[in-house]
């Protein structure tokens, strides 16, 4: 008849046998490696010697990372009775931080006395275990321990008289984690050895690995020496396990922990050899001059079971990394059916000091587990809030797991908002910010939607948001259509624990388009000075003309009041260019050069500051033809910010009976042909090499003007642009 017996009663046992819990040790694991990082047991000197923690090498396996805290650790013989470590105890501290060692400042080294060494292939910095006493004549077998600070107890220096057995100079052994390793720099040294065999699952729970029945990996296997001194192992990802260190003619009693949900199944009570032992789920073992193997535990499944762990996100990345702790004390509600909707009655127990919780004689079919999170706390994981699934008759779901975050997750959303003068999306040189504008972010349901106003540098910001995904609008101010970002015009924005601030949204504003006025005034220049003199009246019914806006555009015309004026009210933005007729009689005085004014204006500007001059023409005095030559840098066909005169440039006046007159543009870009008698005229220009129009034709269809001009008139306004 086979032997099973529940882990309570493998806790009686081991108390029986070696009056201490070797279950209670501190999680995880510690390495010895040598100078090149290398995880390693057997050294040919004691200042090769270095301590890690943690994986030994990839793949690295969270079960192995020790919980964040500070540590002591001490090297003794192999019976942990004699203290070697030289130096006090206060010399021996370090922390661990995300399960492994943290490297000491340099500026502020933590173990002065102990060389810094390779860091592990798992990212754990090394410490070097010398100085250390030499163990004695023949002998190679030493142990390091690591205790956390807060359990060391009793003078550091001998072993506590109170404590007495349960603590080895200071350090209690159910609250350590020990490691064997050897020196061998003598001819000669007493020889230790290995065990070695499997965890598996016994999903028929015969206590016997049959076929199938896979290992079970993260278990630790502990050996106990009976004198406290307990050397341990955990299974690898195929179940299995080794131990070394072992000393020859010593008595150990191999032990498991048994997993959370588990049911210890195996070994069986029977005799491997003469100095193996199985009895009361455990082996007795008599090293002699040899390794020992097929150690192996068998765990089945608690049936009907529902359980998980409930674990401190420290990161808050919704995955249980290396080093966070389990939570102790949480609420954990099953709920028979499928979420939200339950089925029947609720059933609550709360998480136990490594933060598991199991429901035992649970019903077959769909059910639900939801947490109540700590005060203080956040859920990290699961995504959903709750976790669901189906249980089988006779069957256990085991690795539920919640994780929380201790705090808010919490971030923060800006933006810039900035006046988009040329309307084109994006923010150009020069376009500055907006501020007064008010945005609002909203976002997951229960999200009261908050608002912030851009300050004087344009800027909005939204701080202390929960992590999630939100949309930012913003409410587009009176007279301004939103150009930035493209419709719909909302930004979204994502805050998680690798992105706990988003700061690049941009939102941009064009004026909506208003009419704008072009004006002035034509006035008779009678001094011919170029200048609007006191006195200087103004001329009624002058044919004032416009073209635009941009090359493309219309050219209207107005005509002077009695006062002179003229105005071009419900105007586009853009360019235009201005010019008179001037009267029969009359010489234009005011612009001057080609005779036009360009004029750029804005949406709702008035500009009413143009003047035209003319002075009363000689009696037969014959007329002028003028006009201005520009390049087109830009080649848009208007004249504008970065466009400039164009001098050199040959222009043709061709009279209607074929003959022609040449002049050249001078620095300013005008030219004028003189003396010009009553006629119809074509005005045209010679292109230079490598130019072409771009008005008053186009760069394929190059254009010219038909000019009249009657006796003592200036005809002029006439502009040309070129490209090169």
């Amino acid at each position: 008849m086979k032997s099973v017996r529940p882990s309570i009663g493998l806790f009686v046992v081991m108390i029986s046998f070696c009056a201490l819990s070797a279950s209670a040790q501190i999680p995880g694991a510690i390495q010895t490696l040598d100078a090149s990082g290398a995880a390693r047991r057997t050294f040919a000197h004691r200042e090769d010697v270095f301590l890690a923690a943690g994986s030994a090498a990839t793949p690295c396996r969270a079960a192995e990372y020790l919980t964040d805290g500070d540590y002591y650790f001490q090297v003794t013989d192999s019976t942990g009775r004699r203290l070697l470590s030289v130096d006090p105890v206060s010399q021996r501290r370090f922390t661990v931080r995300h399960g492994v060692i943290e490297a000491a400042a340099a500026s502020e080294p933590s173990l002065p006395r102990h060389l810094p060494g390779p860091a592990s292939a798992c990212g754990s910095a090394s410490l070097g275990l010398a100085p250390f006493a030499d163990v004695g004549p023949g002998e190679a077998s030493y142990v390091v321990w690591v205790t956390p600070v807060s359990s060391l107890d009793g003078d550091p220096n001998s072993i506590d008289p109170v404590c007495g057995d349960r603590c080895f100079h200071g350090f209690r052994a159910e609250s350590s984690r020990l490691l064997a390793f050897r020196v061998e720099d003598k001819r000669n040294c007493q020889p230790t050895f290995c065990a070695s065999g499997a965890k598996f699952q016994d999903a028929n729970g015969n206590g016997v690995r049959d076929s199938g029945e896979a290992g079970i990996p993260g278990v630790e296997i502990d050996f106990d020496s009976g004198n406290g001194v307990v050397l341990s192992g955990l299974t690898g990802p195929d179940g299995s396990y080794q131990v070394c260190g072992l000393t020859d003619g010593g008595t150990f009693r191999a032990t498991e922990s048994v997993p959370f949900g588990f049911l210890q199944t195996g070994p069986l009570d029977h005799r491997l050899s003469r100095r193996v032992v199985a009895r009361d789920l455990g082996y007795l073992i008599s090293f002699c001059d040899a390794n020992v193997s097929g150690l192996d535990f068998g765990n089945q499944a608690l049936p009907n079971a529902i359980g998980g762990t409930k674990f401190e996100d420290l990161n808050a990345n919704g995955l249980r990394d290396p080093g966070e702790p389990g939570l102790a004390g949480v609420s954990i509600s099953l709920f028979p059916g499928v979420a939200p909707n339950p089925t029947g009655v609720s059933r609550t127990v709360v998480t136990d000091t490594n933060g598991n919780f199991l429901f035992t004689n649970s019903a077959a079919g769909p059910f639900f587990l939801v947490e109540t999170p700590p005060a203080g706390f956040t859920q990290t994981t699961p995504a959903s809030g709750s976790i669901g699934g189906t249980l089988a008759a006779g069957g256990s779901s085991l690795d539920n797991v919640f994780g929380n975050f201790r705090g808010a997750l919490t971030g923060a959303v800006s933006g810039l908002k900035f006046l988009d003068a040329n309307g084109n999306g994006l923010q150009d040189e020069g376009e500055g910010p907006q501020p007064g504008v008010t945005f609002t972010i909203s976002g997951p349901a229960g999200f009261t939607p908050v608002t912030a106003v851009t300050g004087a540098d344009g800027r909005f910001n939204f701080a202390s948001i929960p992590f999630g995904t939100y949309t930012v609008t913003e409410t587009v101010p009176a007279g301004f259509e939103q150009t930035a970002p493209p419709a719909p015009g909302t930004a979204t924005a994502t805050l998680s624990v690798s992105q706990t601030t988003v700061s690049n949204l941009v939102f941009g504003n064009h004026a909506l388009a208003s009419p704008a006025t072009i004006g002035g005034t034509k006035f008779i220049d009678a001094n011919g000075s170029g200048a609007r003199d006191p006195g200087e009246g103004g001329a009624a019914g002058v044919v004032i003309r416009l073209q635009g806006p941009g090359a493309a555009g219309p050219t209207v015309q107005t005509t002077t009041a009695a006062d002179g004026s003229f105005s071009f009210p419900g105007l586009a933005p853009g360019a235009y260019s201005v010019s008179e007729v001037v009267p029969t009689g009359f010489v234009q005085t005011v612009p001057g050069g080609g005779g036009f004014i360009p004029v750029t204006v804005a949406s709702g500007q008035v500009r009413n500051d143009l003047l035209f001059g003319n002075r009363i023409a000689a009696p037969g005095v014959a007329g002028a033809v003028a006009g201005i030559k520009f390049l087109d840098l830009n080649t848009n066909g208007v004249i504008d910010g970065i466009d400039r005169p164009l001098a050199g440039i040959v222009f043709v006046l061709t009279a209607s009976d074929g003959s022609s007159r040449q002049v050249t543009s001078g620095a300013d870009g005008t030219f004028l042909f003189d003396g010009v008698t009553p006629g119809v005229y074509v005005l045209s220009e010679i292109l230079p090499d490598n130019f072409a129009q771009t008005f008053p034709g186009t760069p394929s269809a190059p254009q010219t003007y038909t000019v009249t001009v009657t006796a003592g008139q200036t005809a002029g306004g006439f502009l040309f642009l070129n490209k090169c």
